[in-house]
This record gives structure tokens, sequence and C-alpha cells, in this order.
């Protein structure tokens, strides 16, 4: 009787676990949409450091941003929410596509965006959700997510791309 009673309540407590983390790729494609959506209130300038000032405005910390060149070039930035938090997003132009950095303050094991890949002298974490790509990077205490539909190898390397951006 004591261990159906055990078995009763472990069954449950096993599923309720075994349940799968929230589905941080299908957010961050939804935060990468909405970026390059028609609506979306862009603050566009193609300084990067003046966009990196306007997020720091509304998030309270400077987040690196992309060092241009290369057939790059800013759109501008947005702050959206992710899990209930202001996170800041860079839209940048490539001869590629369009790709999104979405700035989280999450480490990107919290994130469980799937495997682990070296790239340069960084480690880096890919996914991919509906028709998008995304690879995640720590840096400063912050976690950077390019999302577009590249390759992974292209995404990295504009990881890879970001510079600490200077006060002003």
């Amino acid at each position: 009787m004591a261990a159906a009673a055990v078995l009763v309540i472990a069954i449950p407590l096993g599923l309720y676990l075994a349940e799968p983390k929230p589905a941080a790729a299908a957010e961050l494609y939804e935060l990468h949409q909405h970026a390059l959506s028609p609506e979306t209130d862009l603050y566009v300038h193609a300084d990067p450091q003046e966009l990196a000032t306007q997020l720091e405005q509304k998030l309270g910390f400077r987040p690196a941003v992309p060092q241009l060149g290369a057939g790059m070039s800013l759109r501008g930035c947005c702050v959206v929410h992710f899990r209930n938090k202001p996170v800041g997003s860079y839209v940048v132009d490539t001869d590629r596509g369009v790709i999104s950095v979405v700035v989280l303050t999450e480490k990107t094991d919290a994130l469980d965006l799937g495997e682990e890949f070296g790239y340069g002298d960084r480690v880096y974490r890919a996914t991919s959700f509906a028709e998008c790509n995304m690879v995640a990077v720590e840096l400063d205490g912050f976690t950077y997510c390019a999302i577009g539909e590249v390759s992974n190898e292209f995404l990295a390397d504009l990881l890879s791309r970001l510079v600490p951006s200077e006060p002003r």
C-alpha cells in the first residue's frame, strides 16, 4: 500500500519535472519577427555608438555593438520584452539577409539553445526555429543571440565582430 502511494506521488512529479523547458527558440523567433515588422518603432540610426546609447537609456546597461563593414549596416534598434524583461535588439542588414541581434541578461545555458560549437576563440550555442537559425554567445555578462535566415557560421561571424561600445 505504501509503495502504491509512493508511485501515485512519484509518477506525476516525474512527469512534471520532465516537461520541456520554455521554448526559448520560439520566443526569440517572435522577437526577430517583431523587429522586422513595419509596425515596430525602430530607433533608426546608422552609428552603432548612437544605438548603444539609445539602448543604454532604455535598458540601464550599454551593450556591445556590431562592427560594421563587409556588407553590413545597421537598420536600427528597439526594446522588446523576453520573459517579462526588457531586452535590446539590433537589426543588421547584410548582403545575405536581415539579422536581429538580441541582447539578453539570461545566460546561454538558461536558454537551452542546443549544441555548443567553437568559432574563433569563443563558444557558441546554436539552434533553429521555423526558417531561422539562431546562434548565441556570452560576452561581458550578457548573452547576444543572432537570428536570421543565414548559416550558423555567418551568425557566429557577426557575433565575433561585437565590440564593447564606448560611452559618449
